[in-house]
């Protein structure tokens, strides 16, 4: 019952929304839209498919490519407005990582992340490959509250879209002393942020792009050479489908 449900948890009104707070794991919360699409609130850490998101405005779910989790995909963003929102239920404040598992083999894209229907901002999709079978993931650092979020990945009028998304990875991450938007934790790149040479853990195939998800260099080697970047956000891609985002 409603009542059993509430005794699990605290529950209040916070500007004109009831806001839950659960214990991991003691119950699932399920949440109904207006046009009646049921989706759930997930606890972190969570694996989360996107056909168990909330798609709104002709975002689809399709079978049609291989190498995908859970049963299916999300696809058809084609047209600015789609989006696929996920909620989650954060026991603390504070730093999560979102990893989004996506396939790109069209060109180099982006679409928007939204926190609690704020904007917060834009994330790069580099192609993952030559085939629409080619899964690879890009880590995202969201600020998350005590309680329900919504996390909305939708396409704007700036996004190329044109990407499928198979699912996201939500965790709280470790304490490391480095800030892990820098993606450091891995040991694949140092330092982050950078202001010339940039170094890979051993020998590989890379490309790097700007902000703008344009391609600006690519090699095959252990050291990249940036003291000629303009400073700003870019992204490496690795041999291995890593994608990271580094910071001069």
């Amino acid at each position: 019952s409603s009542e059993d449900m509430l005794n699990k948890g605290t529950f209040s009104i916070v500007s004109g929304k009831a806001v839950i707070n659960v214990p991991p794991n003691s119950i699932q919360v399920l949440v109904t839209n207006e046009g009646g699409q049921t989706s759930t609130v997930f606890d972190i850490p969570a694996t989360i498919e996107a056909e168990q998101a909330e798609l709104v405005n002709g975002a689809t779910i399709n079978t049609n490519h291989k190498g995908f989790s859970g049963t299916g995909f999300v696809d058809n963003y084609k047209a600015i407005g789609i989006k696929t929102l996920f909620r989650v239920n954060a026991t603390t404040a504070g730093n999560y990582d979102f990893k989004l598992f996506y396939a790109n083999a069209m060109a180099n894209s982006s679409l928007s992340i939204y926190l609690n229907g704020i904007k917060t901002k834009q994330t790069l999709l580099p192609l993952s490959g030559t085939s629409w079978d080619s899964w690879i993931s890009v880590n995202e650092v969201l600020i998350l509250n005590m309680g329900v979020n919504t996390v909305e990945y939708v396409m704007d009028a700036t996004d190329g879209g044109n990407v499928n998304l198979d699912k996201v990875v939500v965790t709280k991450p470790a304490v490391t002393g480095l800030d892990s938007d820098n993606n450091i934790s891995n040991g694949k790149i140092f330092p982050n942020p950078f202001t010339s040479s940039i170094h890979i853990s051993q020998k590989q195939a890379w490309q790097l792009y700007n902000g703008l998800g344009q391609l600006i260099a690519e090699g095959n080697s252990d050291i990249i050479e940036g003291a000629s970047l303009e400073s700003g956000f870019y992204v490496l891609k690795l041999a291995n489908n890593s994608v990271i985002k580094l910071r001069k």
